[in-house]
This record gives C-alpha cells, structure tokens and sequence, in this order.
C-alpha cells in the first residue's frame, strides 16, 4: 500500500456560533477571534501556536509545502492563526473559522480521524459551535455540512498517468462522489503523477462511514495502480528497468539536483519499489523526502542557502543519504 499512498489526511470544519464566517468576518473580528483561540491553547502542552503574523511568506508557503496549511491560507497573514500539534494543524480564520486537519505518512486513515476528533473535543469544551439540527456544523462550504469531514489520501499514480487509465478512473470516482485533485489541493497542478483523493461531500454521512468508504475506495486503487505499474514493466521490461536504474544511480551519485529531477527519481523509485527492482529503500523513507525537499521548505529550514543552485546541491546531497541510513 505504502509504495502508492503517500499520506492519509482527515479535516474537520468548524464555525462559531457567536461569529460570522471568516469571509463575511472584518479583520477585528478575526483579531478577536484569534487571541480567544490563543488564550484557549495556551496552557496546554500538546499544542503549539505558530503566530503566524510573524510568518514572512516564504516561511508560510513551506508550511503548504508540508501541507500544514493550505494555499489560499497562506497567502497573507493578517487575521490568521496556525496551532500545531502531533501530526495536526489547525488553522483559524481560513474558509470556516477551525480547519481542523491531520496527516500521517501512509495509510493511516483511521489514526488520522483519531487526532482530530481529540482536537475537536478540546475545542469543543472551550468554544460553542455553529450548529443545526438538519443541517449539521454549519459551514462556508454547503459541501461540507453535516459531520463537515473530508477525508483524503495523496497517492502517487503514475503507472495509470502513463498506461491511459487515469482519465475513467477520475470519471469513475467522480460518480461515485470524490473529487481528484492536484499535490496541494482545489487547482493545483499534478506535478509528479501525485494526487488528492477525497469526499466531495459530508451531508447524510457519519464521520465513520467516510472513512470506511474512502478506504475501500483507496485498496482498488492501490491494485489497479500496482497492476498499472507490472503491465508498464512487463511490456518493456529492458526500458523500464533501464529508466529506473538510471534514476537509482542519479540518486546516489549526483551532485545537483533540480525540483522537477528530484520528481522524476521518485517517481522511477518507486515503480522500481513496487516491481521488486530497487531493494535498498523503503517507499516510506522514499515518500519522506516530499517533506524536506521541495524547494520553500528547504529554504526555510535552512537560512544558509541563499539561491537555486545551492538548493539543488543541498537536495542531492540529502537525497544521497536516505540510502545511508
């Protein structure tokens, strides 16, 4: 499963009931909203606040790059908060006032929904939400009413992208109700074959049901995608093999390293991985490197690196060492 599904992600949406929706809020209510958000976590170790006022925008756009927030959220600051837990974030004044959101490496789906609802709780006893009887939370988004639950995974699918089976795939899941989006969300591009899969809708739904559905939707994908990769690799095993040793051997040995090479290794390794043709890495450690990498996040973590060039040399140095350990 683990040399397809990358990460498991699950979000929950929450609003005030004493507060209009962060894009009807002005910005002193916002400002309000975040010191009482701040106040309430304060003393409670198991959270950190990020004070993302003081976040300049490469520091932010890392944060999306980790997928800790979300594209749209860190464009400016203003008004905005960013609490960070244990594989959780939660993001105030976004779309819905809480975006409640854990992410796990792998599949994970269940541990997932286990840090928000624990968040959610915490919360809950502190702040009283926008709710109604039919409706369920209410939300920015009447995609998200009801339990207001998205859950999602980030599988990587090239075997499909390149065999022509990713277009009814999409097709398919949309009339089943799941929406296939990009690396980081609503209208972001596709850039290394890497997907979001997730529930376009709540309402009508339990918390539990999404998650189960979406995890029997996951283990088809898984199989066709294995079976995707074995037909490519059967069908011109000399090319395939050769591809992927080569991007085994670049790995290992270069010296730069440029964001969309890095992609392309990735992707070979792990269709190496699922073939039985590169043994000395696991996809977990593989899929690790999406997380120190990609290039904000390897200038924010690192104030030494000034430009692209030493960022491409810092990449394939770090990308030496997964095989080291």
């Amino acid at each position: 499963m683990n040399d397809v599904v990358i990460s498991s992600r699950v979000r929950l949406a929450r609003n005030l009931a004493d507060y209009p929706f962060p894009n009807r809020s002005s910005i002193q209510q916002k400002k309000e909203i975040c010191d009482k958000v701040r106040q309430a976590f304060c003393d409670n170790k198991n959270f950190g606040i990020a004070h993302f006022s003081s976040l300049n925008l490469q520091m932010r756009t890392a944060l999306v790059e980790k997928h800790l927030v979300s594209r749209e959220f860190a464009v400016s600051a203003d008004g905005k908060e960013l609490i960070t837990g244990s594989n959780l974030s939660i993001m105030i004044n976004e779309e819905d006032v809480f975006r409640i959101q854990s992410i796990l490496p792998g599949f994970c789906l269940d541990k997932a929904y286990e840090n928000v609802n624990l968040a959610d709780d915490f919360i809950d006893e502190k702040f009283m939400f926008a709710f109604d009887a039919s409706l369920g939370y209410l939300t920015a988004c009447p995609t998200n009413l009801g339990c207001a639950l998205r859950a999602s995974v980030m599988v990587h699918l090239p075997g499909l992208a390149k065999s022509d089976g990713l277009e009814s795939l999409v097709t398919s899941l949309s009339g089943l109700g799941y929406t296939v989006r990009g690396m980081y969300g609503e209208g972001s591009n596709t850039g290394g074959f890497i997907y979001q899969i997730s529930n376009m809708r709540s309402m009508g739904k339990t918390e539990n049901e999404i998650i189960q559905d979406l995890k029997k939707i996951t283990e088809k994908i898984v199989d066709s995608e294995h079976k995707a990769r074995k037909n490519i690799h059967e069908k011109y095993p000399i090319r395939t093999e050769d591809k992927i040793l080569r991007s085994h051997a670049i790995a290992k040995s270069a010296k730069i390293l440029s964001e969309k090479e890095f992609f392309d290794i990735l992707t070979d390794l792990s269709v190496g991985i699922t073939c039985g043709i590169i043994k000395d890495i696991s996809p977990e450690k593989l899929y690790g490197t999406l997380n120190t990498l990609l290039s904000a996040i390897i200038m924010a973590d690192n104030s030494h690196i000034t430009d692209g060039f030493e960022r491409r040399i810092y990449r394939a140095e770090k990308i030496k060492e997964i095989f080291e350990d």
